[in-house]
């Protein structure tokens, strides 16, 4: 059930009101059928169970040589028979009785044979194999068919997070694809008169774009199907057409810049042209107070601020979390908590997240922290959550720290 925000004086929203309005909406999940080589970090729709045993033949575990247990037991030494067995050799091999093969660590077993003895523990000479040991066991070094996984064994559970490990385990099975969670689809709009593209020559008053960067390099490492970045004048109706456009095709949409109350702030205007619902506007924390979210059916919108220092600390506190709600993440990336290697003093009544590094010494609050100055992403790390009410935070307290993406 949805927890409102409560908005307190001035208007603005408390950063945790803010957090469980965003993760408290109902976000419907299609399912699909993905290549497994596209899978990864995708969620798993659907229990899944082995088509096949694995291994699905007799498999050597090491290099060295396949014989009897019985053979050796009463004869002594066994004559090294002709052939090898070897790894995608598909000629199946029988073993002559009294004998040893050369075999690979991969490879069949040849028929008769159940044991084999590492080469190092072989000695070989004049066309004989002896065993360099007394304790080998019958059926040492060898995997037996389904010894890992047998044909209608579940071998994962719908709701699991797909690692690269699961993915090589489901190839090793047979699936080239499997059912799972859509990624949510992503639309960004920058806006900004001020904004010129990397490269070309600033006119006075221009600044280089880089929310674009900063956005695409972030989703990136997210299970989410980024489908456009637009870039869109301060123009009230060129911003409402870009973002009904959007509102066609996206589960989310993130605007950055136009967010606030200026006069060429037009976001919230646009929003409310596109009949979405606003949920709160404005957030207790600097960086990125003038934050704004709605809803359309479904479909989140977030008017991020325009500063990146903003959209950085608005990405991981409220967006990122709702995306892996989207992908069916049963969870996402949570604060931790680590000490401060110094003191630092804050203005009470807003929350400060604050660029930070945190390594074995505890969090380093960097230089350098206004929403406008971007040297400190260079060094940054994570992000350091000062609540509030806090006004002094002392070496050695611990805080709240959310790791960069």
């Amino acid at each position: 059930m949805e927890q409102l925000a409560k908005p307190k004086k001035g208007g603005l929203t408390h950063v945790e009101d803010a957090k469980r309005m965003v993760l408290g909406q109902h976000r419907p999940q299609r399912h699909q059928s993905t290549l497994l080589v596209d899978a990864v970090g995708s969620v798993l729709a659907a229990d899944l169970s082995s088509p096949g045993d694995f291994p699905p033949f007799v498999q050597s575990n090491v290099d060295g040589y396949a014989f009897a247990y019985d053979d050796y037991d009463t004869r002594g030494a066994l004559q090294l028979m002709g052939g090898t067995a070897a790894a995608g050799n598909g000629k199946r091999l029988v073993l002559e009785p009294g004998s040893a093969m050369r075999i690979f660590t991969g490879a069949p077993v040849p028929d008769r044979a159940d044991t084999v003895i590492m080469q190092e523990d072989a000695l070989v000479q004049d066309g004989l194999v002896r065993i360099g040991r007394d304790d080998i066991a019958k059926g040492a070094n060898v995997r037996a068919i389904g010894s890992d996984v047998s044909t209608g064994q579940h071998v994962l559970s719908k709701g699991t997070v797909l690692s690269g490990p699961a993915i090589g385990l489901l190839a090793s099975l047979g699936f080239a694809e499997i059912p799972v969670i859509a990624r949510p689809r992503v639309a960004v709009i920058i806006t900004g008169d001020e904004l010129a593209v990397a490269g070309s020559p600033l006119r006075h008053g221009q600044v280089y774009e880089s929310n674009g960067a900063l956005l695409r390099a972030t989703l990136r490492n997210l299970p989410v199907t980024l489908l456009d970045v637009a870039y869109v004048q301060d123009d009230e109706l060129l911003i409402t057409d870009a973002l009904a456009d959007a509102l066609l095709l996206a589960d989310v949409v993130l605007l950055t810049g136009g967010a606030s109350v200026g006069d060429y702030d037009f976001v919230v205007r646009a929003a409310t042209a596109c009949g979405i619902r606003q949920r709160f506007h404005k957030v207790r924390q600097k960086p990125g107070k003038p934050l704004y979210y709605g809803k359309k059916g479904a479909i989140d919108v977030f008017g991020l601020p325009g500063n990146p220092a903003s959209v950085l600390v608005c990405l991981h506190l409220y967006v990122i979390p709702a995306l892996f709600a989207w992908a069916g993440y049963q969870d996402h990336p949570r604060p931790t908590k680590h000490q401060m290697t110094h003191a630092y003093r804050k203005p009470a009544g807003l929350a400060a997240v604050l660029k930070a590094h945190v390594d074995s010494q505890g969090v380093r609050l960097l230089e350098k922290q206004a929403s406008y100055q971007l040297s400190a992403f260079a060094q940054a790390n994570a992000l350091a959550i000062l609540p509030e009410e806090v006004e002094d935070v002392h070496a050695g307290d611990f805080v709240k720290v959310i790791d960069l993406i």
